[in-house]
């Protein structure tokens, strides 16, 4: 009996996730089974897999606690790619202000904080926990830009 391994999506109503028939060919090629499932699918039995790869679970984004419990659940019957640590970590961007790398300029508002950016001549604003570029802008107009960040702060959005 071959490798068995989840390819992990989500519900995908607009088709964006395009890649996952093309992976799971290229596993198979390779003689590994894939099967494309639904991380939030109750019907999956993860324990059924020797690894679980999480791809493009998009809808992370509003359910992330969700999300994260299903991980933690899941890597402990299985071996997940990645380890729901890691993704606890990368799904929330606030990770890059640890990083001692260099970046470009960022500024992190958090709910209830005053938005003053200084004067660029361009700005990307996006909240911390997005995917796909969602609730995101790029423009140069400082004014447009801080009145996203204040949007998305108020709703809970960058920190």
């Amino acid at each position: 009996m071959g490798v068995s391994v989840a390819y992990v999506t989500f519900a995908d109503p607009d088709g964006v996730d395009d890649e996952k028939e093309v992976a799971v060919a290229a596993w198979a090629e390779e003689g590994i089974t894939g099967r494309i499932a639904r991380w939030d699918d109750p019907e999956v039995d993860w324990a059924a897999f020797d690894a679980v790869v999480v791809r493009t679970p998009w809808d992370y984004v509003e359910r992330r606690a969700e999300f994260l419990a299903w991980a933690h659940r899941t890597e402990l019957v299985t071996r997940l790619l990645n380890p729901a640590a890691v993704l606890e970590r990368n799904t929330d961007k606030t990770y890059l202000r640890e990083l001692s790398v260099p970046s470009i300029p960022t500024y992190w508002v958090g709910p209830g904080e005053a938005v003053d950016f200084p004067v660029l001549g361009e700005y990307v604003v996006k909240p911390s926990i997005s995917a796909g570029a969602r609730d995101t802008i790029r423009t140069g107009d400082r004014q447009e830009a801080e009145v996203h960040a204040a949007r998305l702060a108020a709703g809970g959005g960058p920190r």
